[in-house]
């Protein structure tokens, strides 16, 4: 059980293709990314953000309860999006999106989820 800060992240605007809160935007891999990095470290936000380039991926599909850091992947309009998972109880995910910047909600409520990722070098933490 957990929760991370991510605050910080909700007054930024979303901006596709921004994956550097610094730049005062993100989009959903910026936000996730970010997510990722703060469960984590830089390194396993490296890792998810070679996920853009490189479609096929080795992270563990989560079957129990999600953990800090996980990634979740969801279904929207013609593509993917993602959020990470930013606190457990109750279990909140992070993500950004046209309209709303980044915002946080709770797991409950994502629709057409694909599945729930974590990253191979975190997963027997």
């Amino acid at each position: 059980m957990g929760t991370m800060r991510y605050d910080d992240l909700l007054a930024l605007r979303y901006e596709a293709g921004c994956y550097d809160p610094e730049e005062g935007c993100l989009d959903c891999f910026g936000a996730t990314a970010e997510i990722v990095a703060r469960a984590h470290g830089e390194a396993a936000r490296d890792r998810f953000l070679v996920l853009l380039k490189k479609p096929t991926h080795n992270w563990i599909r989560v079957d129990g309860p999600a953990m800090l850091g996980d990634v979740v992947v969801s279904f929207a309009g013609d593509g993917l999006h993602v959020s990470g998972v930013a606190a457990t109880d109750p279990t909140l995910v992070v993500s950004a999106a046209t309209g709303y910047g980044v915002y946080a909600q709770r797991l409950s409520t994502v629709r057409d989820i694909e599945g729930i990722y974590r990253d191979p070098e975190v997963a027997c933490l």
